[in-house]
Order: C-alpha cells, then structure tokens, then sequence
C-alpha cells in the first residue's frame, strides 16, 4: 500500500489537505491524524469494512472496542439511543477535549466498532486539526491509537511514518501531542458513572460536575495492581521496563549502585541530573508529571532504540494525572515494580 503523507506543519492549506484526508475516509480508506492526546488511525465509524482495516493496520485484536470521534454534538444523535444528564452535563463541561463517554449506541454503529457491545465511546477532540479534519469527513471517525497494537501510543511525528507507513492510506503528520496520554474514558450508559480508564479529566473533575461519585480508579489501584486488566500487555517497548518506586534519594542511590552498563532511567530532572552513574544511558521527562505524561511514550521509544537490556522509569504520585500516567506505565512494566 503507498502511504500519501502530508505535513501540516509546513502546508498551510489546511482546507484543501482536509478534503483530500476526507476522500480517502469517504472512500473507506484510513487516516492517521493528530489529535490533543495521541495520534489516531481513522476511518468511517458506519463503514464496516472500513473500520476492519484499523484492526488489520494495527494487528489489533478485533475483540477491542473503538472510540468514535466527533466534530459537533450534532453528530451524536445518530450514534447513540439516549443521553443522560450526568453526560450532557460533562459534554457541556469537558467537549471538546480529552475525554471519551460510553454510551448505548444506536443501531447506526457496526458490531467492528463496538465489539458487539450495546455501547458506544464517543469523544470530540479539542486539536483544531484533528475536528477540522473529522469536519471535513462530514462522517464521524472511529479511531484507536495510531501504532501497531502493544507498543507505546505515538505522541511524535517521528515515529508515524517509521510504524505506519504501507499500513494505512494517509498520515497527517502535526506537532507532538500536548497531553501525551490517551483520553479519560467514563461509562455514563448507567445511573452509576464509572471511570474505566484514567486521563488528564481526573475522576474528582468529574465529580465536581456530576454532583455524584465516580466508581472506578483510585490511586491504589494504579501503584498496586490488582486485576488481570493491570497486567495486560499494552503501551511496550521491546525493552524490558521496571518501573521505580520511591523518593529521589532511594532511587538515586539504587541507579548508583547498578554495575551493568546495558541499562537505562527516564525519570524527571531533579533525579537524572543527581545521577553519578556514567554506565545508566539517561533521558530526562522535564521538570513536573504534566512533562512526565506528555513524554512517557516518546521517550520510552527512544529509549527503546539503544538496545539495552532494561528501562527503569520513575514511578509518580497517583493523583490528577499521576493515575493516568501509573496506569499506562504499569502496562508497559507489565506490572513490574520496585519499591525502594
């Protein structure tokens, strides 16, 4: 397959890049395009045959559900049977941006896009790019990460065309993704409101709008996994990654210590710049968790290309965005983690 590539950082014909990416949709084609958490790979969320290329491109098992994107609440009327008030209240709130809501879909939504569920996920993404593109389609798009399944989401133009070229029709290549980390998702096709996977809009965000509380996460439940779900193999280098549990000294003190010269750290500025260990290869987030979550995957990918035998990652505090970033780091460990 020849892969149609497009900067959209260096054309600013924006109108006339959009409405060739929305033939290609139209077409029952697929496009990787940008978006405020991570880049995602589209296509038509009523085209069935079109939605199972995303599986194909991907190797993404069939059995994992889509969420669908939007660019007006307009659109969600033909996608779903009933909108609550809790989730009226929280799209008045948090759309567009970086949160996805499950609700029973309408019989418009192929069983590809569901997994054959009585729900749908439905976000609409506050990237100018990403809703002028969806926009221009005229159709909504259903669309996970932009990466072969497992591997670390992609947040960095870098690695789109190096993962995905030959694999998909379009790539809409934009800056990093400011947020870095996939959308909260909350399940409101119920009176009881769940939070099935953590994101920047934390659960307490939620609450303050929904008047209610939110089941699901806690801080525990990322820094201790307890469920097979916490396990999954998701979000993986090549590298075997173990995740470090403790205060700067501690791990500071453990990553001196280390003999082997076939290991790594990411961890924030105040620990990589108190390293004394020439031997660890060494690459720093930033100076805070908003850092940390914006270049966890593009960091661990580039970490991943100097062929060593073990990443370590500072774990953080699983609070506000700390649970997301536990959570996909976690799953890249698959639950490997040193308390110091």
């Amino acid at each position: 397959m020849e892969t149609k590539i497009y900067d959209l950082t260096k054309d600013d014909n924006l109108t006339e890049i959009f409405s060739d990416a929305a033939s290609v949709i139209n077409a029952g084609g697929t496009v990787v395009f940008p978006t405020e958490t991570v880049y995602g790979l589209g296509a038509n969320a009523y085209d069935d045959e079109a939605v199972k290329k995303i599986f194909k491109a991907k190797n993404r098992p069939s059995d994992n559900p889509l969420i669908v994107h939007i660019s007006d609440l307009d659109m969600i009327d033909d996608l779903v049977t009933c909108i609550s008030d809790d989730a009226r209240k929280l799209m008045s709130k948090f759309f567009p941006g970086p949160l996805t809501l499950i609700m029973k879909k309408s019989s418009k939504v192929p069983n590809s896009v569901s997994n054959g569920l009585d729900t749908v996920g439905i976000r609409m993404p506050s990237d100018k790019e990403a809703n002028g593109f969806i926009k221009a389609c005229g159709v909504p798009i259903a669309a996970p990460s932009a990466n072969i399944s497992k591997r670390p989401s992609i947040t960095n133009k870098k690695y789109l065309v190096e993962e995905l070229s030959g694999k998909v029709d379009m790539i809409l290549c934009s800056k990093n993704s400011p947020i870095g980390l996939e959308s909260t998702v909350l399940d409101v096709s119920s009176d009881k409101v769940k939070l099935l996977r953590p994101g920047k809009i934390s659960a307490e965000d939620i609450e303050k709008v929904i008047g209610k509380k939110v089941y699901g996460y806690n801080g525990e439940d990322a820094l201790l996994p307890k469920s097979p779900g916490m396990k999954y193999e998701h979000y993986k280098p090549k590298t075997k990654v173990v995740v470090l549990n403790g205060n700067d000294k501690s791990i500071i003190n453990y990553l001196n210590d280390i003999k082997a010269d076939d290991a790594g750290f990411i961890g924030l500025d105040n620990i990589t710049q108190k390293i004394g260990n020439k031997k660890i290869k060494l690459k720093s987030f930033g100076k805070d968790i908003s850092d940390a979550s914006r270049n966890l995957y593009y960091l661990l990918r580039e970490m991943d290309s100097e062929n060593l035998d073990i990443i370590y990652v500072q774990a953080m505090d699983s609070r506000g965005i700390g649970l997301a970033y536990m959570n996909r780091l976690l799953k890249a460990a698959s639950g490997d983690i040193i308390h110091l």
